[in-house]
């Protein structure tokens, strides 16, 4: 692999880079601290890898150049299959860092993004970013606090199977101190099974136990729940038998109707509920007194028919008493004072047409009669002249005329007068209506008021009271019927006081049977709640003794369950342990098998750059077959640690060792040319040792054809053996070259 060309903006050091390389021989890059050296060396890394030796790809926004908030860099590099690649890379203080990696003459990106990128870029370089830190790349720093042995085994690929062969073996032993966890929790699992004991069948006799008592529970509290409801069915219903009968028989006699029919209505309620609860002895008395108390109601039935008749006709009495129409009283008074209005006047007219019709009938009549009869009579001498004056074409026809019509006024004047005389009769005859009305409306007033009267009067009084009114009213003969069938024993005082006497007595024998009743229910009652105590006081037991059972199946189920679980653990364990020991073993195997060819081709290497680098003195590095490396000391006559040397040849055998280290790895990518870079190799070298270094380092390789050597400065006659030497300046941001 070879560096090409490198240009870069506003990264590290520099706002501009353009630098071409030759592809053969060494560059130099010299200058004083902090005028960029490593500057240039970081700028490929980072275009190489996206990071550096001491950032890595979360930290790369620190390598823009600072005032500036982007950067970027084009690299151009031959891969170790000799094609020429460009990865550019471009960073953001804000932005995620972008790359992109091209073959040369291709405009279609081979790799895009930078996970792609990097992954490319490895299988170009041949090797991980942690290969090239410590074999290509020898970084600015002092390596004498470096492990060897690590950057052998890491560089032949022993590192990884020696980290995984640890941590397998760090995974037997977990596995080995938890199969040992197991056992003795098995133990432990065991020893709990055998002290819990279980007895088959005992939790199914509990279980039965229980059973039965909760069944017999439930019995005696529907027992009691009935028992219960039967006594307060039972109290409630004597209790309300008693005060309906008391009030029949102490209000009886001054009870109203509707009192008797509420106290009845009371007491059929309160037999009914008794009735309903098969008192055995006592059924017989609530029977009778229920038949009793029915036809009693059913006879205050009937008598309040009665009484809504009465009460209805008292209405239509006081309707004709008080009313207005043409029906009523002061209707048929105002039909009379009509009458006599009317005969009045026509009694008036009567005598009026008689008086007239006398007055014309005579005169006319008397006339006409004289003169028929006695027309020579001298006393009738004035009136012919005068009706032969005014009538001087008279005739006798006309006085027989005159004559008749005479008659005619007469009997028109008699007609007035029949007239008359019979509006008199009809005046005298309205006037006894009236007086007859007066008679009836005060018998009608003395009815209403004992109708209304007796609506609040006892009973008895009211029976009496209707009674009275015998034949003056059209229900009489329903009230007699009434009393002499259905309400015979309610008539008087006396047939009441023996019928409810009689009710007394027989109420008095069920209030004896139910008091004697009710003891014994309350009686079964306590001992039914006592047996319910008992058996409340034994489930409780029973349901503690059951559940610590339950638990103890339980327990014994998780510990049966526990035990195969852990059984079957143990042997998944034991064979993973056995799995993991053979995969240890062949991971050992192959690492050894690793080592063993790394090491002879290493030996070979370090054979030929160890006497270049410490002048011959040290002629042996040994590697044994599992890469650790010991010195031959020609002063001691034996090989010794590393460690045991002093700090300049360790400085010495390091850089021979990351020599041939490089070579090894180049080999093994199958590369024909590659890269190096040298950062400060010689930074702690005296003079002589330093030119003697430089001059070694071109006789290492033939593979290592590109060698980057930083340092503050060059000899003159070694820089002029270099084929490109870069020299940097404290006060210049900028680097250009460009070979012709």
């Amino acid at each position: 692999m070879i560096i090409r060309r490198l240009q870069a903006e506003n990264i590290l050091k520099f706002t501009r880079l353009n630098i071409t390389f030759p592809e053969n021989g060494t560059i130099l890059i010299s200058g004083d601290n902090e005028s960029g050296k490593s500057a240039i060396i970081e700028t490929i890394c980072l275009g190489l890898f996206g990071r550096t030796a001491n950032l890595d790809h979360h930290q790369t926004s620190k390598v823009i150049h600072w005032g500036n908030t982007r950067g970027w860099i084009a690299l151009d590099f031959t891969d170790t299959k000799g094609q020429n690649l460009t990865v550019y890379r471009h960073f953001s203080r804000q932005d995620p860092p972008q790359a992109r990696l091209n073959a040369e003459g291709v405009d279609e990106a081979m790799a895009l993004g930078e996970k792609e990128v990097n992954q490319a870029i490895v299988q170009a370089a041949g090797m991980a970013f942690h290969h090239f830190i410590e074999t290509i790349y020898l970084s600015q720093g002092s390596p004498e606090g470096e492990d060897p042995n690590a950057i052998v085994r890491m560089v032949a690929g022993v590192e990884d199977l020696d980290l995984l062969s640890a941590q397998l073996e760090t995974e037997i032993k977990a596995e080995r101190d938890q199969i040992n966890r197991i056992s003795a929790e098995l133990s432990s699992a065991s020893q709990e099974l055998n002290s819990l004991n279980l007895q088959p069948g005992l939790l199914g006799e509990k279980q039965q136990k229980l059973n039965h008592n909760m069944a017999q529970k439930a019995t005696l509290e529907a027992d009691i729940k009935n028992r219960t409801q039967r006594l307060d069915t039972l109290g409630s219903g004597a209790k309300a038998a008693t005060a309906a009968l008391s009030a029949t028989i102490q209000q009886g006699h001054l009870a109203t109707l509707a009192a008797w029919n509420q106290n009845l209505k009371n007491l059929q309620s309160a037999l009914s509920t008794l009735a309903s609860l098969n008192l055995g002895e006592a059924a017989a008395i609530i029977a009778k007194l229920r038949g009793k108390t029915q036809h009693t109601l059913e006879s205050l039935v009937a008598f309040s028919t009665i009484v809504d008749k009465t009460i209805q006709d008292g209405k239509s009495r006081s309707h004709w008493l008080s009313g207005t129409d043409i029906q009523t009283l002061a209707g048929e008074q105002q039909h009379l004072d009509a009458a006599d209005q009317l005969a009045a006047k026509g009694r008036s007219r009567g005598i009026f047409t008689f008086l007239f019709f006398v007055i014309l009938a005579l005169p006319v009549g008397g006339i006409g009669f004289a003169l028929n009869f006695f027309p020579q009579d001298p006393r009738l001498a004035p009136v012919v002249e005068m009706l032969a004056t005014t009538f001087p074409d008279y005739q006798t026809i006309h006085l027989q005329g005159a004559m008749g019509l005479g008659v005619l006024f007469l009997l028109i004047a008699l007609l007035g007068l029949g007239k008359s005389i019979k509006n008199i009769a009809m005046k005298s005859q309205n006037k006894q209506t009236r007086y007859d009305l007066l008679a009836r409306a005060e018998a009608e007033q003395k009815i209403v008021a004992i109708i209304a009267e007796t609506a609040q009067l006892p009973l008895c009084q009211q029976i009496h009271r209707l009674s009275s009114l015998e034949d003056q009213v059209p229900w009489n003969e329903s009230l007699q019927q009434w009393q002499q069938s259905q309400g015979r024993d309610l008539v008087d005082e006396k047939k009441l006081s023996s019928f409810l006497n009689g009710w007394n007595e027989d109420f008095g024998q069920l209030k004896t049977l139910m008091e004697t009743i009710i003891k014994n229910l309350d009686h079964e009652l306590h001992q039914a709640n006592d047996l319910l105590s008992n058996v409340n006081n034994t489930i409780p037991y029973l349901e503690k003794e059951i559940h610590g059972e339950l638990e103890r199946h339980k327990r014994d189920q998780e510990l049966r369950k526990r035990c195969e679980s852990l059984k079957e653990s143990r042997t998944q364990i034991s064979h993973d342990i056995d799995i993991q020991t053979l995969a240890r073993q062949l991971i050992q195997d192959s690492a050894h098998e690793i080592s063993l060819g790394f090491s002879i081709e290493l030996r070979r290497l370090i054979a030929k750059t160890t006497p270049l680098f410490t002048r011959g003195r040290y002629q042996h590095l040994r590697i044994d077959e599992d890469l650790n490396l010991s010195a031959f000391s020609p002063t001691k006559n034996d090989f010794v640690d590393m460690s045991e040397t002093s700090r300049g040849l360790r400085r010495q055998l390091m850089l021979a060792l990351r020599l041939a280290l490089a070579q090894a790895l180049t080999a093994r990518s199958q590369t024909q040319s590659q890269f190096m870079i040298l950062d400060e190799p010689f930074a702690h070298y005296d003079h002589d040792r330093f030119r003697e270094s430089y001059q070694a380092l071109g006789n290492v390789s033939d593979a290592i054809q590109q060698t980057f050597i930083v340092s503050q400065s060059f000899d003159e006659d070694l820089a002029e053996t270099a084929t490109l030497h870069l020299r940097c300046q404290i006060e210049t941001n900028v680097m250009e070259w460009v070979s012709p």
